[in-house]
């Protein structure tokens, strides 16, 4: 697990954030075999493998090794919303309501009312963090799906293959 550290405009107001992620897989040193798998609505970054009860990941039946998103051939990325609801996980790193306001208390009602145009950002800013110059595919279910195709409407340039395989 990793995480991103970053200042961002969420429905207009700047808040300092910091998102949980994980990743499966190698960079290439071409850096050009990122993807991107966007969670669903209540989902968080443990896309694959195992989570902290043992139980499997929400797609570990497709990350991995010589799976439909093959980790020996792909470097997978997976990173949570802002105001991701999963609090239950203690490993869960998400800035929102249940997290400090600069003020020192919680952001409660005052946290921004952000977009899929904030998230997009967000994801963006995670790329150039990781020094990647695009994604070589965005996936992802129910919500993930949405975020994805904001990835082709903004910037196809930057998630340029469909079918990603």
């Amino acid at each position: 697990m990793f995480v991103l550290n970053t200042e961002a405009l969420l429905g207009g107001v700047r808040v300092r954030v910091r998102l949980g992620a994980q990743s499966w897989g190698t960079l290439s040193s071409a850096r050009d075999n990122a993807v991107l798998v966007c969670h669903y609505y209540t989902g968080t970054m443990r896309a694959a493998g195992r989570n902290p009860d043992g139980t499997p990941a929400w797609w570990d039946a497709l990350i991995g090794p010589g799976k439909a998103i093959d980790t020996d051939r792909f470097f997978v990325v997976c990173m949570n919303t802002p105001s991701n609801a999963q609090c239950l996980d203690s490993g869960m790193v998400t800035t929102g309501p249940d997290t400090l306001h600069p003020d020192g208390r919680l952001w409660g009602s005052r946290f921004p009312a952000w977009d899929f145009g904030d998230l997009h950002a967000l994801q963006l800013d995670l790329m150039h963090q990781l020094g990647v110059p695009r994604w070589h595919a965005v996936v992802g279910p129910s919500l993930g799906g949405i975020q994805a195709l904001h990835w082709a409407a903004r910037t196809p340039e930057l998630a340029p293959a469909w079918p990603p395989w």
